[in-house]
């Protein structure tokens, strides 16, 4: 069966990638603030910072785009092998089903629910501490998963508000929604770094397995 590790690799670097055009997207945030408190002072900027504002945040939206497709894309590709690997050990009764490993992701409504419990299977059902024909859904699941698609789904929600105010004439640059924008970068930011200590861990469990029941 195929291993999960080099799949593991590409999401921590699509993770590292987000957590990074994430800080510099926060520091374009702050800057769009730090400009906009000023024209309330007594000495406003010049016009020419503007544009230069301008261009960051562009290209930090088009970076941060990009780096969440990666993201995503690489984590379904991850717990494709994952949960079809955790399904074959002396356990049962999962959370999940390994046929939605991938589809979970991407049918509504089951996709607000089906990553957390593909993620929980996998950790539980492979964890050392876990003892032979145990039940799955009957073990505790880390807080950290919780935190890790908790903090992704207030991203998307806080980004669907963003989103409805641009569309009814919210300015780029109003304070409420430069907030929005640092809010659902925040969490996607920490969201990214649990997912990918999550991974690594997981990762780590199924590897210590494959070795130890080969001898």
């Amino acid at each position: 069966m195929t291993s999960p590790t080099r799949r593991r690799d590409l999401l921590v670097g699509a993770c590292a990638l987000l957590v990074t055009v994430s800080v510099v997207r926060l520091g374009v945030d702050r800057e769009m603030l730090a400009h906009v408190h000023s024209l309330r002072g007594d000495r406003p900027p010049t016009d020419a910072q503007v544009p230069v504002i301008e261009h960051l945040r562009h290209g930090t939206e088009w970076a941060v785009w990009l780096a969440r497709l990666l993201v995503g894309a690489a984590v379904v590709a991850w717990m494709a092998v994952a949960r079809r690997i955790v399904q074959t050990y002396d356990c049962d009764l999962y959370r999940s089903d390994p046929g939605f490993a991938v589809s979970g992701w991407f049918i509504p409504p089951m996709n607000l629910g089906a990553p957390y419990l593909l993620m929980a299977d996998v950790w539980t059902a492979s964890h050392p501490s876990r003892r032979p024909e145990a039940i799955v859904d009957r073990l505790p699941v880390p807080r950290r998963i919780l935190v890790w698609w908790g903090l992704f789904l207030v991203s998307v929600v806080v980004g669907c508000m963003g989103l409805l105010d641009a569309v009814h004439g919210g300015s780029p640059w109003a304070p409420f929604d430069v907030r929005l924008d640092s809010v659902t970068t925040t969490c996607q930011l920490v969201s990214a770094a649990v997912l990918a200590w999550i991974v690594v861990r997981a990762t780590g469990f199924i590897e210590w397995r494959a070795a130890t029941s080969t001898q």
